[in-house]
């Protein structure tokens, strides 16, 4: 019973992390979008967009914090495996479990740390000088958010190595 409850919340969490993914890829290419729009600009009309480095770095922003649940659901993270490779699968199993309950503490602790960052953020309605003014409790707010889903999808794979063990399987929890 609680084993397909996880299933199936399991399941449609990686459709959400999906989503973000989705988001975040559209998110990037807005950036590429302005970016390039003012470089046309600047050189054609000899007249950058106004706001384009102030949106550029809050996109960037979004875009890394809120692909990296994505990014760890698909395993699209750069992995070393020099240590795994050389020791037992049942090894690789502990090792794993261990790094997923870090990841997943880790990444909890900074997910609050960010919401109360940009907890303060708002309240001293703190914003962002350059060509544009704009606020950024936004910008901290869905940094959080994207600790957050990374710190979920680390106890999901936690969860999943503990019920599912891939005993050393190249990929972890995915395969």
């Amino acid at each position: 019973m609680v084993q397909k409850y996880f299933e199936h919340l399991y399941e449609n969490y990686c459709k959400f992390l999906k989503w973000t993914g989705i988001i975040a890829s559209v998110a990037f290419f807005i950036m590429m979008l302005l970016v390039s729009t003012d470089i046309f600009s600047r050189k054609f009309f000899g007249a950058p967009l106004k706001g384009t480095l102030e949106i550029v770095e809050s996109l960037l922003t979004f875009c890394i914090f809120m692909g990296a649940a994505f990014t760890l659901l698909t395993r699209g993270h750069v992995r070393v495996t020099i240590i795994p490779d050389h020791i037992p699968a049942k090894a690789q199993h502990v090792l794993l479990v261990i790094v997923y309950a870090i990841g997943t503490a880790f990444f909890a602790v900074v997910a609050y740390n960010l919401f109360l960052f940009a907890w303060d953020s708002w309240l001293f309605r703190e914003t962002k000088w350059g060509t544009i003014q704009y606020p950024l409790y936004p910008v901290k707010f869905f940094s959080g958010v994207g600790c957050l889903l990374l710190a979920i999808q680390f106890l999901m794979d936690f969860l999943h190595e503990i019920y599912h063990p891939t005993l050393g399987k190249e990929g972890g929890a995915h395969e």
